[in-house]
């Protein structure tokens, strides 16, 4: 499968705490992950933040590639962290 072509398909995220369902880009959705875990480790629990809540429930339905994403996310976001000698957050 091309990498780039996935990025730009949609994902189906549910909020845990609320229920509802969002259907977000791909692409837009793996990039908020990844600014959160450069302020705290993503878990398969802990998924995209909540606009209604606050509270970090947003978690695909997909639960294999969710599976993946937490795992391909906490190893490049500590990779970073290791070549900058930094754990601070996310810098735009």
């Amino acid at each position: 499968s091309d990498p780039v072509a996935e990025l730009g398909s949609e994902v189906v995220v549910r909020f845990t705490d609320s229920g509802d369902v969002q259907t977000l880009n791909r692409g837009w959705f793996e990039r908020q992950l990844m600014i959160q875990a450069g302020e705290r480790q993503l878990t398969p629990e802990t998924g995209l933040l909540n606009p209604k809540t606050g509270k970090f429930t947003g978690i695909p339905e997909d639960l294999e590639y969710w599976k993946q994403l937490v795992e391909r996310v906490n190893t490049a976001t500590a990779a970073t962290r290791q070549r900058s000698g930094t754990s601070s957050g996310s810098s735009r």
